[in-house]
């Protein structure tokens, strides 16, 4: 039972990872950083946006707190492994900048 009678505390969203992922030999070959950017994919995710969730390995190295080479790596390690797939390419020719949009698989 808990001892906070009276504090609230705050019920954001979460992401849950189900135990057949966790367990899958897919999921247990890729490295931490891979784990940490895919996470970084997972909490965009809103339930309705699959496919369109933006992340550029810029914006997932500040998120895994590891360097921009080793997030675009975890990218290909994770598009290889088939946990994400890119369904919109970065685009630096027209004026602004995008990034790409990752699915979760």
């Amino acid at each position: 039972m808990s001892r906070r009678k009276g504090k609230k505390i705050n019920k954001g969203r979460f992401a849950g990872i189900p135990f057949v992922m966790i367990r899958h030999p897919v999921f247990r070959e890729s490295n931490p950083a891979a784990l940490s950017v895919w996470l970084g994919i997972a909490s965009r995710y809103n339930g309705y946006n699959n496919g369109e969730i933006p992340l550029s390995c810029r914006e997932a190295a500040d998120f895994s707190n590891i360097s921009k080479n080793t997030a675009a790596r975890a990218f290909s390690l994770l598009e290889e492994l088939g946990i994400i797939k890119c369904i919109t390419a970065s685009n630096f020719d027209c004026r602004k900048k995008l990034a790409r949009e990752w699915a979760l698989t």
